[in-house]
């Protein structure tokens, strides 16, 4: 649901927050940025798009099959709420083709499925520091150019990452 969407996305910018030492204002495209992670939900996007796949390539006969064919019924008949109806909507925001994908291992098709949606996700987020949309990354983007965990979160001494985390992040207290 949405609501447990965003509670856990909440939570993970929380937590990366907290990790970072940073104020809960700090911008999460510079958090994301600097941890090298995406949000929760491209994790839940891939999973739902390589279910979707998975119960396209089943056999018509079993139930979990006939129930997806009725859910792709209803979602034609313009019933548009259903979980097929959602598994089409994330397909086709990734760009991905709704027929299954043909690829020799399901490891494969995993990996290319999560690939595309993280960088459907690191695509956006050099959209957004390109934009003038947020004046605070002005700065940021100056030398933060590629979406990766920082070496700086490699230091052992955990004062000297939090100082440059703030540093970097426009964090700092005044």
């Amino acid at each position: 649901s949405p609501n447990g969407y965003s509670m856990i996305e909440s939570t993970h910018l929380q937590y990366l927050r907290y990790i970072f030492c940073v104020k809960t204002s700090t911008c999460k495209m510079m958090i994301y940025g600097d941890s090298g992670r995406v949000p929760i939900h491209c994790e839940i996007e891939s999973n739902v798009i390589r279910y979707f796949y998975r119960l396209l390539s089943l056999p018509n006969n079993m139930i979990v099959r006939k129930v997806f064919n009725t859910l792709e019924q209803l979602h034609h008949l313009g019933f548009n709420n259903t979980w097929y109806s959602k598994g089409i909507g994330v397909a086709r925001t990734h760009q991905l083709p709704l027929a299954p994908l043909i690829v020799q291992s399901a490891d494969t098709k995993r990996k290319y499925v999560k690939s595309k949606v993280v960088n459907d996700y690191k695509t956006q987020w050099e959209d957004i520091l390109s934009s003038q949309q947020y004046p605070i990354l002005r700065s940021y983007k100056l030398y933060k150019t590629e979406f990766k965990l920082e070496k700086y979160l490699e230091l052992k001494n955990s004062s000297a990452r939090r100082v440059i985390a703030k540093l970097r992040m426009s964090s700092n207290t005044l």
